[in-house]
């Protein structure tokens, strides 16, 4: 598993959704219910755990994020479910803040 390096455009679409609050990050989740949030999590075996783990010990993910659009139908104290989820690198990350920052200006 690889921390998927994002396009400029995928940047930019990804700061817009920020702003306009359609994607959630795992910042945005409480830690004690990321996996009611981000439903993969209780479906992973050892060795995806051990890779995520690993990833995140050497620095390459800055957020687990979703759109709102592929949450389910079902919420958990409010927050959206997701059967699905996406990593962004801390570089990738670094680079939608910054982008943010700048749409934010104009």
């Amino acid at each position: 598993m690889e921390t998927p390096k994002l396009t400029p455009e995928q940047i930019k679409e990804l700061a817009l959704a920020r702003l306009a609050r359609t994607v959630i990050f795992s910042q945005d989740v409480p830690l004690n219910m990321l996996q009611m949030v981000f439903m993969p999590f209780v479906f992973m075996d050892q060795e995806q755990v051990a890779e995520i783990a690993r990833l995140n010990a050497a620095g390459e993910i800055g957020e687990i994020y979703e759109y709102l659009s592929e949450a389910g139908p079902r919420s958990v104290n409010g927050l959206p479910s997701f059967m699905s989820f996406k990593l962004i690198s801390k570089a990738d990350l670094d680079a939608v803040i910054e982008m943010m920052d700048k749409l934010r200006a104009v």
